[in-house]
């Protein structure tokens, strides 16, 4: 079995995340970009136990600092920002937070959201920064101890 230094891992992930954006964006139209504050954008129905569990846990997130780590396309990024949270979107996948900035501007909130492409590990951000950390599905493409030495939580 090989083992992936960070610096491939990154470049190999980024890649095939790009990849799967520019295949999202010839699926979709302005309207599917819309996300209703009320209703969570759940990304398949395989999730709603666990992260309907994750948001009884986060409660309000009206005014709080907001870490959304793999935001994807920005759904659930551009949801809680919403809900009133200052957030900041990472995403390893230059094109997912190309699709995440459009999002945003068709949901009248990109003055409130910030976006960056970039591996989570290499985040440099003081410590206790944020608010609250949300993820979902992501720790398995971390190298947890790498990532977790930027964040007083873990």
């Amino acid at each position: 079995m090989k083992h992936w230094n960070a610096t491939e891992r990154f470049k190999i992930e980024a890649a095939v995340y790009d990849n799967k954006a520019k295949d999202f964006l010839r699926h979709i139209n302005t309207m599917d970009l819309i996300i209703d504050p009320n209703v969570f954008p759940f990304p398949n129905r395989d999730h709603v136990d666990f992260i309907n569990y994750a948001l009884t846990c986060l409660g309000n997130v009206d005014g709080k600092t907001f870490l959304h780590c793999g935001c994807g396309t920005g759904a659930s990024t551009v949801y809680f920002a919403k809900r009133g949270a200052k957030i900041t979107g990472i995403d390893i996948s230059k094109e997912n937070i190309r699709i995440c900035k459009m999002r945003a501007k068709i949901n009248e909130i990109d003055d409130h959201i910030e976006f960056i492409s970039s591996p989570v590990e290499l985040l440099d951000y003081e410590d206790q920064y944020f608010d609250l950390i949300f993820g979902n599905q992501i720790l398995h493409h971390l190298d947890l101890k790498m990532a977790c030495m930027n964040f007083a939580a873990c």
